[in-house]
């Protein structure tokens, strides 16, 4: 059966022989095409990540600094009490322990 399927009378490979060869063909074509997508797909997902992190570094510096502009031109307002049972009367006394 084998020695049918690998050639045909005058040396000439049969139908199914050239089939099977050109599905092998396909498949390593096809193998190829996904990892050439796969790595290129990879490069520009690496591409947007180191970009996204620039711009992200970019923003808290932004960020940081207009805080940091803010807090230099503001004075520090006086805690406000909104009754005045909550405004303390005397320091508080240090915890001492029963004794």
């Amino acid at each position: 059966m084998a020695k049918s399927l690998a050639r045909q009378p005058f040396g000439k490979p049969s139908h199914r022989v050239l089939e099977l060869n050109e599905t092998s063909d396909q498949v390593g074509r096809l193998s190829e095409a996904g990892y050439a997508y796969k790595t290129k797909l990879r490069e520009l997902e690496h591409q947007f990540e180191v970009k996204a992190s620039e711009l992200r570094e970019e923003y808290i510096a932004e960020v940081l600094e207009i805080h940091a502009a803010e807090a230099a031109e503001a004075p520090i307002p006086a805690p406000r009490y909104h009754n005045s049972s909550a405004m303390p009367s005397r320091p508080a006394q240090p915890y001492q322990p029963p004794v």
